[in-house]
This record gives C-alpha cells, sequence and structure tokens, in this order.
C-alpha cells in the first residue's frame, strides 16, 4: 500500500429482507445491531408484538450493549433494508463520538419509556394512587 494512499476500512453491505422474513430471534447471540434504511421492522416478545421500528430506527443495540441474547424477535414487515454495524464498529464509534454514545443512550430511553407506557397496569396505578392518598391523610 502506497503511504499517501487512506486505508480503506471494510464496510458491511446493506442487507435486504423480504416480507415476513425473521431478522433475529429472542434468546439468540447478538453480535450486529442494524439501522433501518427503509421499511419497517416488527419487535417481538414471546411472540407479542412490542413495537414496530422505522426509518433511520435501530434495533439489536441491547445485546451489543449488555453482551448477551437477543431480548426479541425482529421480523420484517414489508421488504426492509437494513445496515448493520457490527460489535467492533459499533464499540468503535461509542469510544470515538460522544454524540453517538448520546443518540443509543437516548434510543434505550424512548423504547424503555415506550415499554412503560404500554405496561403499565391500570390496578397497579390505582393502588400506587391510594397509596399516596393514604399517605397525605396521615401525615395531617
Amino acid at each position: 500500500m502506497n503511504q499517501t494512499q487512506p486505508q480503506r476500512r471494510a464496510v458491511a453491505p446493506l442487507r435486504t429482507y423480504a416480507s415476513g422474513r425473521c431478522i433475529f430471534k429472542e434468546g439468540e447471540s447478538g453480535k450486529t445491531r442494524y439501522v433501518v434504511m427503509s421499511g419497517e421492522v416488527e419487535l417481538r416478545i414471546k411472540g407479542k408484538s412490542v413495537e414496530t421500528v422505522r426509518k433511520g430506527g435501530v434495533l439489536g443495540e441491547i445485546a451489543l450493549l449488555k453482551g448477551g441474547a437477543r431480548s426479541a424477535t425482529a421480523v420484517a414487515q414489508g421488504e426492509c433494508v437494513l445496515k448493520p454495524i457490527s460489535q467492533r464498529q459499533f464499540s468503535r464509534l461509542v469510544k470515538r463520538s460522544p454524540d453517538f454514545s448520546l443518540q443509543v443512550m437516548q434510543t434505550l430511553a424512548d423504547r424503555l419509556k415506550r415499554m412503560n407506557r404500554r405496561y403499565r397496569l391500570p390496578a397497579v396505578v390505582a393502588d400506587a394512587e391510594a397509596g399516596k392518598a393514604q399517605a397525605r391523610g396521615r401525615s395531617k
């Protein structure tokens, strides 16, 4: 290689998935994060749909961060194109870019908020409110 030529890095090609095709399964080892370039991906936990990730959204980041199994199954909804990001690329981006790290944290926080809102049980909320009211009554 000539010293004046910049070194080229291998870039993973985009991956296209047909409608209904499984991208990864809950419980599998996760070594890749994906950015949705076009189309939509449905995330399922124990067979139940929990979220739809659209263009610009990410999936698969939780397994990369905690180094374990996939927490959900991802299925293409219509044809979709994904950009894979390997564990190595992901780690490099986190180390080099505070903005990227903040974006990952924001994605996780948004996903957690949506899950909390979605699965908040009315009875649990009512019990919590009743407990607060009782506590206020005792403090008077």
